[in-house]
């Protein structure tokens, strides 16, 4: 049994997170939480219950649609459909007022993010441990992007919930669901071991001093393979108590 570490939201002035002023990380129906193993032929499957045993789901803690719209110019309109949604805007005006939002897009309109979402990281011990975000394809919809990194040599980087705009030509419409799964997470390690999530209470001091190294992603052309090798030499060997 390998032992992976998770952690919340960043809550403190220098580095303000939205997730973290809603305290949504501490929702019991958000945490992530082991997927259930299949039943009949498939529990005699290596391959299936490896899956299952390594994967975990996060749920949604709210409803919210927003509609896009795509114009000639190739940029998009949005709006938030407020009859399906539960975050009531008008009561919480103090996320404009500290220069926050729901939705955010990239200049290109390719991609769109939820803001509001649990701030969840996860932090390995285990050299070579790889975590994968991901839609499972069948009741997690929206389809995600998807995107995976190495949480050893990475740790704590926190996952936010984006969404392909690339495929809309005319308009498109988003719902997420409150109690429905939103995002999958699966966990490989070396020899395919099952693994088990841990809930961190504090950060240790070395991810504390390290916390900005999100910012690097705005940098291009930079050599990924290498900074990742050289934050994972620079990093204690043990993270999670």
């Amino acid at each position: 049994m390998i032992k992976i570490g998770y952690l919340g939201s960043y809550n403190d002035s220098g580095n303000l997170h939205l997730s973290a002023d809603l305290g949504l990380e501490i929702l019991e129906d958000c945490k992530p939480t082991p997927i259930k193993l299949l039943k009949g032929l498939l529990t005699h499957c290596p391959a299936v219950k490896g899956y299952h045993l390594n994967t975990y789901e996060v749920k949604c803690p709210f409803n919210l649609e927003w509609t896009v719209s795509r114009n000639a110019d190739g940029s998009v309109d949005w709006k938030i459909n407020p009859d399906k949604t539960t975050i009531d805007l008008n009561k919480n005006m103090f996320l404009y007022e500290k220069g926050l939002d729901i939705l955010g897009f990239d200049p290109e309109a390719t991609v769109v993010q939820v803001l509001l979402h649990p701030g969840w990281s996860f932090v390995s011990d285990t050299p070579n441990t790889i975590m994968l975000q991901h839609s499972n394809g069948i009741d997690t919809n929206p389809q995600i992007v998807t995107g995976q990194m190495d949480i050893y040599k990475w740790p704590d980087r926190q996952l936010s919930v984006g969404y392909s705009l690339e495929h809309i030509k005319d308009k498109h419409t988003f719902t997420l669901k409150q109690g429905q799964p939103w995002y999958r997470v699966t966990f490989f390690v070396p020899d395919l071991r099952p693994v088990k999530l841990v809930r961190m209470k504090e950060r240790p001091l070395f991810l504390k001093n390290t916390r900005q190294k999100s910012t690097l992603t705005a940098i291009k052309k930079l050599d990924w393979r290498k900074i990742f090798t050289d934050f994972g030499n620079s990093r204690p060997k043990k993270l999670i108590p």
